[in-house]
């Protein structure tokens, strides 16, 4: 830790096949820690910004297993066909396929 706190980069990326969606990253030079993140959406009428603060960060995962699939799949969890709706993008269609491999 540098003697007047952390000391940190800022990066800024954008989301891919979103050119209007920005974040800002703040990150530790020691370990690369999250320190904040600002998300930018720029649309014409309802642009929003999201800030997020990261406290308590520990190195390493404590409990890998947290990771793991229940088994059996959890059965509570249903997802609707959202196809020719607003909802029906590709990236709500890539969320969905990441999450029928666990149903």
């Amino acid at each position: 830790m540098a003697p007047d706190g952390l000391e940190c980069d800022a990066f800024m990326t954008t989301v891919a096949g979103m050119d209007n969606v920005y974040a800002i990253s703040d990150m530790t030079r020691d370990g690369c820690y999250p320190v904040t993140q600002v998300s930018v959406n720029l649309m014409r009428e309802h642009s929003t910004m999201t800030t997020q603060v990261f406290t308590d960060v520990t190195s390493g995962i404590k409990d890998p297993s947290i990771f793991t699939p229940p088994v059996p799949p959890c059965d509570k969890v249903m997802l609707e066909d959202t196809t020719g709706t607003e909802l029906g993008s590709d990236f709500l269609k890539r969320v969905r396929r990441s999450f029928e491999q666990f149903i």
